[in-house]
């Protein structure tokens, strides 16, 4: 993982574009071979930061080009370890919170209620 973690830091300003190149030529040979199940399981178990995104995103695409193209050279006795770790790793991000203002509340004729949604969104509900 280190040496992923180092390629990524190679592409930073103030890097020439032979580097830039290289290091991406490296990531690109990296994603072929068998260690890069480990190491792209390794990364996406990581806490999301904004200095990291790059290599979540890395390590994500990774992986779905190892389970799409490269099933085979993984071991059977590793897909269980690698099958329980996949949801971990791949969880949305909580919801936004909710806005702290009350919905708008409109009635239109006797039995029926409008409530703003959420993005401009009007849902009518019919009242029993």
């Amino acid at each position: 993982m280190e040496k992923v973690q180092q390629a990524f830091q190679a592409q930073q300003p103030p890097a020439t574009p032979d580097q830039i190149k290289e290091a991406t030529t490296w990531l690109e040979h990296f994603q072929g071979t068998t260690e890069a199940w480990q190491v792209a399981d390794q990364i996406l178990a990581l806490p999301i930061e904004a200095s990291m995104q790059a290599q979540h995103i890395f390590a994500a695409q990774t992986m779905r080009t190892k389970i799409q193209y490269d099933w085979a050279e993984l071991p059977v006795e590793a897909h269980a370890s690698l099958r329980s770790s996949l949801p971990r790793s791949s969880s949305p991000p909580p919801p936004p919170p909710l806005p702290s203002a009350a919905p708008e509340v409109r009635w239109s004729g006797t039995r029926t209620m409008m409530l703003a949604g959420l993005r401009s969104r009007w849902v009518t509900l019919r009242l029993c």
